[in-house]
Order: C-alpha cells, then sequence, then structure tokens
C-alpha cells in the first residue's frame, strides 16, 4: 500500500515537473523578464541612483556645516596654566572643546550652477534608463523573431524530408522489382542525406537564437522552452510613412536625443560654475569655545581672622605681640562643570575670500569645461547625423522586405504548380531524378525564402516601430 502511494505520488511530481518544463514563453513575458533581470538595466538603473545622491548632496551644500572638536591631554614639568596663564611646575590635565559652523553666502552662483548641472544630470541618466529599455525591449523583439524564423524553417525542413522520404519507400520498392534505374535512387538518398544535414543545421541555429534570447531576458537557459507566435500573424503591408515624418517623430520620441541635449545643457551649467570660481566668496562663521585644567583653583573667603606677628611694642617696660586682623581663605580646585561655563567663549566672524593667484588652477577647470561643453554638443549633433541615417536605413530595409515577400510568394505559387507536375511525371517516368530533384529544390528554397522574407519584414516593422512609427 505504501509503496503504491509513493509511486503514485512519484508519478504526479513527475507530471508536475513536465507540465513546469513545458512553458510556453509569449512576447510580454520576454520582455518583462528581461526588464527585471538584464544587466545593461540594472547597471543603467545604478547610474540614475548616483546621479541621485550627486543632485541631493549638491542641494544639501547649501546648508551651514556643523563641526565640533575635543581634545583631552596631560603636560608635564614646567608648563602654562591654561587657566591663569602662568607657569607651573607640575603635571597639568587639560581638556578643549568647540563648536563651530559656517555659511557661505555667495560664491559667484557656483553652487546654483552646480545644482542645475546634476539635476540635468540626473534627467539624462533617467531618459539613458528609459533609451537602453527601449534597446533591450527591441533587442528581445528582433531575437524573438529569430527564433520563430528558425522554428519555421525547422518545420519546412521536416516536410521537406517527409516527401523525400515516401518517394525514397517508393523507389527503393520499385528498384527490388527492377523497375527503376539504380541512378534514380542514389541521386534521392543523396538528396535525402543533404536535407537532414540542412535540417541539423537549423536546429542548431534555432538553439543557438534561443540561448541569445535568454542571455537578453538575464535568465538560465531552458531548452524546453517554447515561444508563442500569437503577436505575429498579420500579413505583411507597405508602410505609408515617408521618412520625413519618420525621423520627426524619432526626434520628438526617442529619450536618446532628449538626453543628448540634456548633457550638452549640464555641460554648460558646468561651465558656468567653473567660471564662478573666478569670483570673490564670501562666508558667515561662528564658534562657540570653552577649556578645562587641572590646575584651575579657586580662593574661598573664610572671614577675618586676628594672628599673632613678629612685630611687638614695649608698654612700660613690657614688650607687647602686634596682632593683625587679615582676610581668611580656602583655595580649593574649581569644578568641571563650573569650569565648562566660566570658560565659555563665541566667536562671530564674515570672511571675504578674493582669488588672486592660484596656480592657474581655476583657469585650467575653465578650458576643461569648455572643451566639455564643446565635447557635448558634438556629441548631440552626431546622434541627430546617426538617427537621421538609421531611420533611412530602416526605412529603406522596411520597403525592400515588403517586396521581397511579395516576390517571394509569387515565387512559391509558381514553383508550386511546377513541382506538382513534375511529381506526377516522375512518378510516371517520364522524367529523371535530376529534374524532379531540381523542381524540388527551386520549391523548398522558395518556401524557406518566403519564410525569411515573412520573418525580415516583421523585423523591419519593429525597428520602424521602434523609431516612431507605431506611434
Amino acid at each position: 500500500m505504501k509503496k503504491s502511494l509513493y509511486l503514485i505520488v512519484f508519478i504526479s511530481l513527475s507530471l508536475m515537473q513536465i507540465s513546469i518544463a513545458q512553458e510556453t514563453m509569449s512576447l510580454a513575458d520576454c520582455i518583462e523578464a528581461a526588464m527585471q533581470n538584464n544587466i545593461n538595466i540594472k547597471q543603467r538603473d545604478w547610474q540614475v541612483i548616483s546621479a541621485e545622491i550627486n543632485h541631493r548632496q549638491s542641494r544639501l551644500a547649501r546648508l551651514p556645516d556643523l563641526n565640533g572638536f575635543v581634545s583631552h591631554g596631560i603636560n608635564q614639568g614646567r608648563n602654562i596654566d591654561p587657566f591663569t596663564n602662568t607657569y607651573i611646575n607640575q603635571d597639568i590635565t587639560f581638556a578643549n572643546y568647540g563648536l563651530t559652523s559656517s555659511l557661505l553666502l555667495f560664491n559667484g552662483l557656483s553652487q546654483y550652477h552646480s545644482i542645475r548641472r546634476n539635476a540635468l544630470n540626473l534627467e539624462a541618466s533617467q531618459l539613458e534608463t528609459q533609451q537602453e529599455k527601449d534597446n533591450i525591449r527591441l533587442s528581445v523583439v528582433l531575437q524573438y523573431l529569430q527564433v520563430l524564423s528558425t522554428v519555421d524553417q525547422i518545420q519546412i525542413l521536416r516536410n521537406q524530408i517527409s516527401t523525400t522520404e515516401a518517394q525514397l519507400k517508393r523507389l527503393e520498392t520499385l528498384d527490388r522489382d527492377g523497375a527503376i534505374s539504380p541512378v534514380d535512387i542514389s541521386d534521392l538518398r543523396g538528396q535525402f542525406a543533404t536535407e537532414k544535414l540542412n535540417l541539423l543545421d537549423a536546429e542548431n541555429a534555432q538553439q543557438n537564437a534561443a540561448i541569445s534570447l535568454f542571455q537578453l531576458m538575464g535568465i538560465a537557459y531552458d531548452r524546453t522552452v517554447t515561444f508563442s507566435r500569437s503577436d505575429f500573424d498579420e500579413s505583411p503591408i507597405p508602410n505609408l510613412m515617408t521618412t520625413e515624418e519618420l525621423l520627426k517623430r524619432s526626434v520628438d520620441n526617442l529619450a536618446l536625443i532628449k538626453a543628448a541635449q540634456l548633457r550638452t545643457a549640464s555641460a554648460g551649467r558646468g561651465l558656468k560654475a567653473a567660471k564662478a570660481g573666478l569670483s570673490p566668496s564670501l562666508s558667515f562663521n561662528a564658534g562657540i569655545f570653552s577649556n578645562i585644567s587641572s590646575a584651575a583653583r579657586r580662593d574661598i573667603f573664610l572671614g577675618d581672622q586676628t594672628v599673632s606677628t613678629s612685630d611687638y611694642v614695649i608698654f612700660e617696660g613690657t614688650q607687647l605681640p602686634v596682632f593683625k586682623t587679615f582676610p581668611g581663605f580656602n583655595s580649593e580646585k574649581i569644578p568641571y562643570l563650573d569650569q565648562f561655563s566660566n570658560n565659555y567663549s563665541t566667536t562671530f566672524s564674515l570672511n571675504l575670500q578674493i582669488p588672486i593667484l592660484n596656480g592657474w588652477q581655476t583657469r585650467r577647470q575653465i578650458e576643461l569645461a569648455s572643451l566639455q561643453e564643446q565635447q557635448a554638443i558634438w556629441i548631440e549633433d552626431n546622434t541627430r547625423i546617426q538617427l537621421q541615417q538609421l531611420v533611412e536605413q530602416a526605412h529603406l530595409n522596411q520597403a525592400t522586405a515588403f517586396t521581397r515577400y511579395e516576390l517571394s510568394t509569387e515565387q512559391v505559387d509558381a514553383f508550386e504548380s511546377s513541382f506538382r507536375a513534375n511529381e506526377i511525371r516522375f512518378n510516371q517516368g517520364v522524367i529523371n531524378s535530376v529534374e524532379y530533384m531540381i523542381s524540388k529544390n527551386n520549391l523548398d528554397q522558395a518556401r524557406l525564402r518566403q519564410t525569411m522574407a515573412l520573418y525580415d519584414w516583421y523585423l523591419r516593422k519593429e525597428i520602424l516601430v521602434f523609431y516612431g512609427a507605431g506611434n
């Protein structure tokens, strides 16, 4: 009974694993996986976080700083009493405390330009991240199409092999009866082997395409996964949008162009911040200080005291001592907290710093900032030129793909009619195996070209959508 139960559980688990392994992924599933796991997107996200930190720090730099210090030590031998400022010959423990603060009031708007520069860098990083996501999304779509294309090619090749195998079995039967030429069956066997080699190459290409797709998704490769083709069931249609319209949409919609514009603006702010280094800077400073010494003492008044002195007077021949009255004091150490409050002091100041000569460092920073601005301008202009070229090429490739699909479809129709007729003639012995294989190869190659043309059109259409044709 227990063995039967274990067997049932084992079979159930096995079936569950098989159902899980035979997962079918849609295009949306692949894109979502890539958005969550692709390493390039994660690196861009980290760059955005870094830009956010820089922007936040530049804003917080406007706040006053606040610094405290504590110093404890011991002096041995002849030293100056930090409390009385006199020389004493004893060990002294001491402590110094302070709290300082400074606030930059003006530095030629350098802080303002730095804040704006970092804000622009943050926006640019966010747009570049979005552009990277769009690029990965397009790459996933194109690789997804590559997988579907190879799957369809495999199916066509299998159909070819099935047809050839059926014809080969028919000829082998006729060959046993001596009804055909041995050359015909040898040619067909060679054709059968060639088609199986083509199938092997196609299956290898399909696996490589799937591996590349899993790499884009950033997940482990699973050869049992299949891919849905529900997103690609439309028939090819011509593109009616002109290159000028497509280019305008690309400039308006692509994050890449906006990011390049922001990088140029950021470089301009960086140049202004560098030039602000030539301006005087004004700052406000304040401080609170106190100190403690183990040598600090104070006298406590105890009242007047009358004591005998060494002086005397003679009265009526008798020597009498002289008494004097002195105030009485008792010396004691000053408590810690009392010293802290008694030695309390404050300071306030306005500091004006005028740059005169600092080894030409500010001038060097201005020159570097100017060079960075020129570089950003060049990158922005070059990005626009490259975009125009890519749009022109994408528009041309899509039009060519549509025409190629139409022509390949006409070719398939023609070769199908020709092959049906030649197959009947070959079966009747009217034509030889060479003519038959030529006709069959023409049809097989036409079908492969049609499939490749179909997926090439899908691919070119997705590229146009990427550039704005679908908006």
